[in-house]
Parts: C-alpha cells; structure tokens; sequence
C-alpha cells in the first residue's frame, strides 16, 4: 500500500503520514494553524447506524498525491459566507494642523513635558477617525502614565551616557542590564497601547511572559548579529509573531499564520533589488553632483542635487521590505473566525514617502500634518476585514464576556516607553 502525505491547504503542514488514505469521516487537524480537513464518508460504504460526522464545507485541493475519488475539505478559519469591511480614515489635513501646531507650541513653552498629553491628543484623533463598519476606535491612555514613562526612560538614558563618561566598567554593566529590561519594557508598552485602545467598547489587550519576550528581543537579536544578518528576517518573524499571537481583542486571541520563510523571500528580494540600484543612482548622483559643482556660485547646490538620487534609492528599498512586511504580516493575522487583509502596493508608497518628504522640508515642515494625514489615510483604506455571517454574534459575546470579568487593575508599571 502506498503511504499517503497530506498537507494542510494554508500553512503547509503535514497533517497526515501512513499508509493509504485516511479512513472514511476522520478529522485531520493542522497543529500550527488549527485548521481541521474532514475526510468525507464514501456513501457506498455509509452505514447508517454510524454516527455522522461534522457538516462538510465545500472540498479544496490537497497537496500529497491522494487517490483518485478522494477529496479532503478544509474548514476555512473565516465562516463559509464571508464579507470583506473595509477601514475608514476620515481625518483632514486641516483638521489635525490644528490639534498638531498647539502640540509644538506647548510642548516647547514646557520643555518638552507637554509631549505625553500631545501625544494623547493625536492619538485620540488618529483612533477616532479610523472607523470600521460604521464604528470608531477609542484611545483612553492618561497622559500621566506616559510621561511618568518617559522620564523613566530619559533617567536610565542619562545614567547611561554618565557611566560611559565617567565609570567605563558601569557602562558595560548597564549596557547588560538595559538589554535584559528591554523585553520587560517592550511588553509594558504593548500591554498598555493595547489595553487604552477599544472599538465598539471592548478593550484590547495583551498579555506574555517574560521568558518568551527575553528571547524574542535578546535571543533571536544577538543570532542576527553573530550571523552577520543571515538570521535578520527570521527576528523580524518572531517580533511580529510576538506581538501578534500575544494580543486580545475582549477575550479572544489574534492568531498569526505567516512563516519565516515569508519574511526570508522579501528581504531576499529586497537586497537583490537593492545591489543595482544603490550602484546605479549613488553613481549618478556623484556625477550630477560633481557636475553641478563646476558652476560658479553653485558649490553647495551640487552635493544637495547629488544626494537625490541616492535618497530615491534608499526610499525605494525602505518602502519595499516596509510595506512588504506590513501586508505579509497584516494579511496573516486572524481572530475567531474573521482575518485581516493589506493590500498596500510599493509604487504608491513610495510616491507618497518622496513628495511627502520634499513637501515637509520645501515648506519648512508645515506640511508635516499633511504628509501624516496622506501616509494614515493610504494604510487605513488599504486594509480590509474579512467576517464571517456570526461576526455580530462574536462581537456580542465577547461585550458580555468582557463586561462580566470587569476591567482589570492597573498596576503602576502600565505606561508607555514609546517602543
């Protein structure tokens, strides 16, 4: 008899290893993605007296060779009926000009102590006009909370560059140190941006544990380093990982299905990208530049002309690997029975990231509301929501189950580091 290898539809996954096909009405289920494939019944050989098995959702192909007549069907993690509900950005550059030009100003007259609250203004206004199916998103982080963070952080910086000048064995003892809290910090700020951000009254939240974050931050950080970058995609994958699968909306747990290997083939792509064109425009900004430079009166102009080029060609590598990574990462992410979709393209992006930059220094940067407006609008309206027909259902469970536990207490290491 000739074994049989079955792999799951989504992630690849060997989900069965034997000989033959699996027996009539086995449930096959995927280990990595919770995908579960049901094996029909061959209504040649039903018995009647037999228990049923689950209903069968419409069969998809496999990959492994089964025999002919047999067919395994997946049960998609979205319902059979799905609905795709596009994001809403509905800020206006004039708008947020407002809100962004007090910030500067007071946060200036108070030497920078104004910042945490300007902080919650934008984001209250970034969270209230991203809306989903009619609704908005909310912001409820106190500015107390996050200045009480940055001060934190700006001690442990000071203290830092003190021992380095002062006390060179300190120094190295604090460097140690800082690297063991930053797991420890990143959670904190992605407990506290997810449990002061909701929609529709139901709060986010997150929740790890140390051990994890210390080898997702630290661990997988230093394998990077020691292989000269080799392993610098599979970081990438284990933060995002990290910070997905470890986050909640109400009760229910975002799951992340994307696999280092995705992240490995766009930064692959990226350098292949990037060795002609840095080559290319870095040499043809030295020759505008050189060129320029021969008129007389024009010698701080040629360097400023040369550089473009060479800004073009980084914009055009940054904004590849950037949105590539985004919309991977995005359209792998899943809870209950609904996932998310990106579809930002990198022509646009890069577009919007070159005129926005040109726009913020030829008008001395009053065009910076503009150009954070144009760049949230684009990635808000470029993500997509797929329900399934329950979705009311789950928002309405997981409202009482929420409403049920009660909110939990927030401790006084709930701020915000800015990471």
């Amino acid at each position: 008899m000739t074994d049989q290898n079955i792999l799951c539809p989504r992630c690849q996954t060997l989900v069965y290893d034997g000989p033959g096909a699996p027996a009539d009405g086995s449930i096959l289920e995927c280990a990595k993605c919770d995908f579960t494939l049901y094996i029909p019944i061959d209504a040649s050989t039903y018995n009647s007296d037999s228990p049923k098995p689950p209903p069968i959702p419409p069969p998809v192909s496999t990959i492994g060779g089964p025999p002919a007549g047999f067919a395994a069907t997946v049960e998609e993690a979205p319902s059979q009926s799905t609905t795709r509900e596009s994001f809403k950005f509905t800020g206006t550059a004039s708008e947020y000009f407002k809100i962004w030009i007090v910030n500067i100003a007071l946060t200036i007259l108070t030497l920078g102590i104004y910042s945490a609250w300007a902080k919650v203004r934008n984001n209250r206004y970034f969270y209230g006009n991203t809306r989903l199916m009619g609704s908005a998103f909310d912001y409820h982080a106190e500015p107390g909370r996050i200045l009480i963070g940055r001060l934190i952080v700006f001690g442990l910086f000071v203290a830092h560059n003190f021992a380095a000048s002062y006390l060179p064995i300190a120094s190295m003892v604090l460097t140690i140190v800082f690297a063991l809290v930053i797991p420890w910090l990143a959670i904190k700020s992605m407990q506290f941006r997810a449990r002061n951000s909701s929609y529709r009254n139901i709060r986010f939240n997150f929740k790890s544990d140390y051990g994890e974050a210390l080898m997702t931050y630290v661990g997988y950080g230093l394998l990077a380093l020691v292989t000269l970058g080799i392993a610098y995609p599979h970081f990438v994958y284990k933060r995002k990982e990290f910070a997905i699968k470890h986050s909640r909306y109400g009760n229910t747990h975002f799951k992340f299905s994307a696999t280092s290997w995705g992240f490995y083939k766009i930064y692959l792509l990226g350098v292949a990208i990037a060795i002609p064109i840095i080559f290319i425009f870095f040499s043809f900004g030295a020759f505008l530049g050189a060129g320029i430079s021969q008129i007389p009166g024009a010698t701080l102009l040629g360097p400023l002309l040369g550089s473009l080029p060479i800004l073009a060609a980084y914009l055009i590598i940054y904004s590849y690997i950037k949105i590539s990574v985004e919309n991977l990462s995005l359209s792998n992410s899943s809870i209950g029975k609904s996932r998310l979709e990106s579809n930002m393209e990198f022509g646009e992006i890069f577009l919007i990231h070159f005129t926005n930059i040109f726009a913020i220094i030829f008008t001395l940067g009053l065009m910076t509301p503009w150009a954070k407006i144009r760049m949230k609008k684009y990635k808000v309206e470029h993500l997509h929501l797929h329900t399934g027909e329950d979705f009311e259902e789950f928002m309405a469970g997981e409202r009482q189950d929420s409403s049920a536990l009660g909110e939990e207490a927030v401790d006084f290491f709930d701020f915000d580091i800015g990471l």
